[in-house]
């Protein structure tokens, strides 16, 4: 039970941790290449943010998998081809449970402030 409990807290916090790292540094970059005139020297004009958002979330997926997969390991919880599924799907439900937890809350406040604004 011990272990259980000391990789479910340490990957969630390594990968949460991490990934708002790598979150804030798009950010940065995106400001960056937003800002003023800027993006209008880009060859694309300014459609690299979207690749670079995109870049940034698959990269974040890629190594909250890996996390996973390295405590399981340093754990010996699991091996073989099961450990990397494990990780894998759990991974991707603490993912998909994020953002579909944050995109009705995003879109109800949006909602609000809308109805707010026209009355």
């Amino acid at each position: 039970m011990g272990q259980v409990l000391i990789f479910a807290w340490l990957s969630n916090l390594l990968g949460l941790g991490v990934g708002s790292l790598l979150l804030f540094v798009w950010a940065v970059v995106s400001l960056a290449l937003t800002w003023g005139d800027s993006k209008e020297k880009l060859p694309f004009k300014g459609k690299e943010v979207g690749g670079l958002l995109v870049l940034a979330v698959l990269l974040v997926l890629i190594l909250l998998v890996l996390i996973k997969r390295l405590l399981l390991r340093l754990l010996k919880m699991q091996k073989g081809g099961r450990a990397w599924s494990f990780a894998f799907f759990s991974s991707l439900i603490f993912w998909l449970l994020g953002i579909g937890l944050s995109l009705p809350v995003s879109w109800l406040l949006w909602r609000r402030v809308q109805n707010s604004s026209l009355n």
